[in-house]
């Protein structure tokens, strides 16, 4: 039988000489002295000891940032009218988008050993979160929940709520980001928290109405959240 057996000598003339010469011990120290290091700064940073932290814990922190933006906007941008609101159409309007954070804050940190959300799936919060806020301004009376702005000044009164809720929500999005431990939709459920959250935020400071001034300057902040993330998304995955 004959024997088919190469070894390195007989391959280098067929195959040429390796491109890049093995590692030596030195070699091999400072590579690993480099990785080491960068490894010990990674452990150092405040973003790595927030990403170790337990889920639950990282889950608190993130209601909590939602929950010290409510007390902010209550306590300095209060809307004048408050007191005057149909209670049981603000608990409803409070209530839902309260536990759709909730909701998108836990998925925004779920544990990276959990399987991934796949098909259809990944796309039921955000879908549940766009369709609750765009349809919550419909509810009877939750419209005339403030004075409506005069005819053809509903995008100039639009403007600065829309920048309003959009500042509102950036805390609770750059909280998610910083305690993401890599979840493949981190992103866009930390987008649907700060797009509901901005929301709460200026139902409780804008005393405007009307549905076309609720749906141009308050709901698209979701929207604009959620489907800008989506596109980053798209980019980065192309």
């Amino acid at each position: 039988m004959t024997d088919t057996s190469l070894d390195r000598d007989s391959l280098e003339p067929l195959l040429g000489a390796p491109e890049v010469p093995p590692l030596e011990g030195d070699d091999l120290d400072a590579l690993f002295a480099g990785v080491g290091a960068r490894v010990d700064a990674a452990e150092r940073s405040p973003g790595y000891r927030l990403k170790t932290q337990p889920t639950w814990l990282r889950r608190v922190l993130g209601v909590g940032v939602f929950l010290a933006v409510v007390a902010a906007t209550g306590l300095l941008r209060p809307r004048a009218d408050l007191a005057e609101l149909p209670p049981a159409l603000l608990a409803l309007y409070a209530l839902c988008l309260s536990a759709l954070v909730v909701a998108s804050t836990v998925l925004a940190l779920r544990p990276i050993h959990q399987p991934a959300l796949e098909g259809p799936r990944r796309w039921v919060l955000p879908g549940v979160c766009l369709v609750t806020t765009f349809g919550l301004v419909l509810v009877p009376g939750m419209a005339e929940m403030g004075a409506p702005p005069s005819v053809g000044a509903t995008l100039f009164h639009a403007g600065p709520c829309f920048a309003y809720g959009f500042m509102m929500g950036l805390p609770i999005y750059a909280v998610l980001r910083l305690l993401d431990r890599g979840d493949t939709l981190g992103r866009v459920h930390a987008a649907c928290a700060a797009g509901l959250v901005g929301n709460v935020a200026l139902e409780l400071s804008c005393a405007t109405g009307g549905a076309p001034h609720m749906l141009a300057g308050h709901a698209a902040v979701l929207a604009f959240y959620v489907v800008g993330v989506i596109a980053l998304e798209w980019a980065l995955r192309r």
